[in-house]
């Protein structure tokens, strides 16, 4: 969790073989799901937004899943969180 704006970007970019520059937002959490960044950009740049749990973790079950908004909204909030293999991201790893 020590990288930020241009290694996160370059994580979306050479690992995923997506275009960080999108409208799309990119999840990343730690090992121990304690700690998450999201990667988005607006009309004016790249913005990271982190998140650390208080108590417990996050509950992503799969390293590579495609939300929505709405689901990322209640995942950041604690008040659902994504099914097991939901949506799997099948870019590049």
């Amino acid at each position: 969790m020590r990288r930020s704006f241009d290694g996160l970007a370059a994580l979306v970019r050479d690992h995923l073989g997506l275009d960080p520059s999108s409208e799309d937002q990119y999840l990343f959490a730690n090992r121990r799901r304690n700690r998450l960044k999201v990667l988005c950009r607006d009309d004016s740049g790249l913005i990271v937004v982190a998140k650390r749990a208080d108590n417990g973790n996050f509950a992503i079950d799969s390293p590579r899943v495609r939300i929505s908004a709405s689901e990322l909204q209640d995942l950041l909030s604690g008040t659902a969180t994504p099914q097991n293999g939901r949506r799997k991201h099948r870019g590049h790893a």
